[in-house]
């Protein structure tokens, strides 16, 4: 039922889209100052997770009739990847999209929060608890108590559940784990470490020349789809799945408190409906 529930939502998200795209003409956008903001994702410009993110600004810039548009340039272009968070709560951008985990050593608390342990909630069951289950009012107590950042968010759970990944050699124990120099980040570099492997986190963009180099003898991006897409199955022969770190990428869509502020009560609806619109439809 609660599956249910959330697909009827996703659809009532999607409808309202449709209703707000058809209601909203060209003749208020020519009267109106659009509000430009420039924004940017953690990933690769050809990444599931940064075409979600350029998918919701297209889609917040056709159901507002062009009066709030949204830069959305992909990982590195402004600050690199691992940045975003500080970026958009000091301003340097005013919209961010990147997973949660990518800052888990402030608090391990992103863990719940966003891609959860092994056997935890999915994309689906993340947007029930968030809308329907007090998530929200939990996610802004975090970024504001414990994090300390100057952002508003809202969850955007993308491409679940994720492999273990690509590796230079056969895995048959976990005895050829031992010392092996892998890329992870989140959840599965804490739990790997503990199984004496020599984790290495580095952004998506630099996976695929680290493993060319030798710098590392496996690494896991995301599925299949998105691996190929870095080249990443060109660099190793053994392919493990699933992974046992992350049912769910939990990405956060952030905007710098004091921009967010400033955008009229029903942009700000606008941009909460399309995140559930573009992380659907992309999923």
């Amino acid at each position: 039922m609660k599956r249910l529930a959330t697909a009827c939502a996703f659809l009532l998200a999607v409808l309202a889209a449709d209703i707000m795209l058809s209601r909203h003409g060209p003749a208020q956008s020519q009267t109106t100052t659009p509000i430009v903001l420039k924004g940017q994702s953690s990933h690769p410009a050809a990444s599931n997770f940064h075409l979600i993110f350029k998918l919701w600004a297209e889609t917040v810039e056709k159901m507002s009739a062009g009066r709030l548009k949204v830069e959305t340039l992909p990982g590195g272009a402004i600050v690199p990847p691992f940045e975003v968070f500080d970026a958009t709560s000091k301003g340097v951008l005013d919209v961010g999209m990147t997973p949660f985990g990518y800052i888990q050593g402030r608090n391990t608390a992103t863990i719940p929060m966003s891609h959860g342990p092994l056997f935890g909630m999915d994309g689906t069951d993340y947007y029930a608890w968030y809308y329907d289950g007090g998530g929200m009012k939990l996610l802004e107590e975090f970024y504001k108590d414990h994090l300390k950042l100057n952002v508003v968010g809202f969850p955007i759970p993308t491409d679940y559940p994720q492999g273990m990944g690509w590796f230079k050699k056969e895995i048959k124990s976990l005895a050829d784990l031992k010392g092996l120099k892998y890329r992870i980040y989140g959840i599965g570099a804490e739990t790997y470490g503990r199984l004496g492997v020599s984790v290495v986190t580095i952004p998506g963009q630099e996976i695929v020349p680290a493993m060319e180099r030798g710098v590392i003898e496996g690494a896991e991006w995301i599925n299949c789809l998105e691996d190929k897409k870095l080249g990443l199955h060109k660099t190793a022969k053994f392919y493990y799945t699933p992974g046992m770190h992350e049912p769910v990428t939990g990405g956060q869509l952030m905007f710098n408190k004091e921009v967010w502020a400033k955008i009229p009560a029903d942009l700000q609806e606008m941009v909460k409906v399309a995140s559930v619109y573009a992380t659907t439809m992309r999923n």
